[in-house]
């Protein structure tokens, strides 16, 4: 029976036997056939299932399994003790959790002094109090935990709670925004990107949403382009960046140009075999691109000088690799079927 169809009077409750932090854990046995090397949840003894796990304790117990204390200390929110209640006895909130700003579930952790109410997940997983060495920064960050508004420097938009604070530098930051990728690609832009702290002064917009962006604050900008740049959120979109994290990856090598200049009026493109000659006008206004299958009609064009095929000239410089706003990755120009039909 999977844990969560357990009646909650059923499952046996076990007490976190320490205060060491905890990370989430999947227990699973090995495989081996040997019941010694199974990882059973020291609450109800399941061997499957998420659990949260205690590396030093080796403790480890489903979610559902946990005794739930009544009234707790939270390292986040010294001031005053947390009372368990039920949220539907509290009516004054805003029906969030304090920190990671989910939706409270049935049974909280409430401070009525202060009015701040957290998730079960947040008492068992506490936001840090400090970040040590972050990747994006030389400093460490510490937690202001305080309904105080702020505008981040990393993103430029304005948080209504709990920034994380470098002393020495004067920066607020979002807590989702230490760990922004430093440098990515993005699909409406041919070069990699780099994210700063400071654009430097300017006139920037952004090369996704086009609006104007706040240079006194941190965006991406692109080290060949010197007057792009993106807002750190727009750049970070599912919709626009592909996920992957390029910092100490080598550069994407340029793939070589469509084709190769013979003279000034004839060229040899990678997708014919014979050379081609820049038309005579008006002599292919019956004929259509080979490429684009569009009427060449008076636009400038190149012609085999064997066969009949023919290219807009247009047509015969598009890139190798081009990225487009409908796909994350590079797309590659491609001959389809036979060479010298459509691509």
């Amino acid at each position: 029976m999977d844990m969560y169809e357990y009646e909650i009077s059923r499952i046996p409750r076990v007490k976190i036997p320490c205060s060491h932090p905890l990370v989430s854990w999947w227990l699973m046995h090995t495989g081996s056939g040997d019941p010694h090397e199974y990882l059973p949840c020291d609450g109800c003894g399941d061997t499957e299932g998420n659990a949260i796990y205690c590396k030093i304790c080796k403790f480890r117990a489903h979610f559902e399994c946990i005794i739930q204390p009544d009234i707790i200390n939270h390292p986040c929110h010294s001031k005053h003790p947390l009372k368990k209640v039920l949220a539907e006895t509290i009516d004054y909130t805003d029906g969030n959790c304090h920190f990671c700003r989910s939706p409270l579930d049935e049974v909280m952790y409430h401070c009525s002094i202060c009015n701040i109410s957290i998730d079960l997940s947040c008492w068992i997983y506490p936001p840090p109090l400090t970040i040590y060495q972050p990747k994006s920064h030389n400093h460490t960050f510490t937690l202001m935990a305080r309904k105080d508004s702020f505008t981040c420097n990393a993103c430029g938009l304005v948080g209504d709670r709990n920034p994380y604070v470098c002393l020495e530098c004067d920066f607020m930051l979002h807590k989702d925004c230490i760990d922004l990728p430093r440098v990515i690609n993005i699909n409406r832009h041919d070069h990699r990107i780099s994210r700063t702290y400071h654009l430097g002064q300017g006139d920037w917009e952004c090369g996704v949403c086009r609006k104007q962006i706040d240079w006194t604050f941190g965006g991406y900008s692109c080290k060949r382009c010197p007057s792009y740049a993106v807002h750190s959120k727009c750049a970070t979109r599912g919709d626009v960046w592909e996920g992957e994290e390029l910092e100490d990856e080598p550069e994407e090598e340029e793939i070589e140009d469509p084709y190769k200049v013979i003279d000034e009026k004839e060229i040899l493109h990678f997708s014919h075999e014979h050379n081609l000659r820049l038309g005579d006008d008006n002599a292919a206004d019956n004929e259509k691109c080979h490429a684009c299958v569009f009427p060449i009609n008076s636009d400038p064009f190149y012609q085999c000088v064997q066969c009949k095929f023919l290219l807009h000239k247009v047509c015969a410089t598009l890139p190798r690799k081009k990225r487009n706003i409908l796909h994350n990755h590079k797309l590659d120009l491609q001959i389809q079927g036979k060479p010298g039909e459509v691509f």
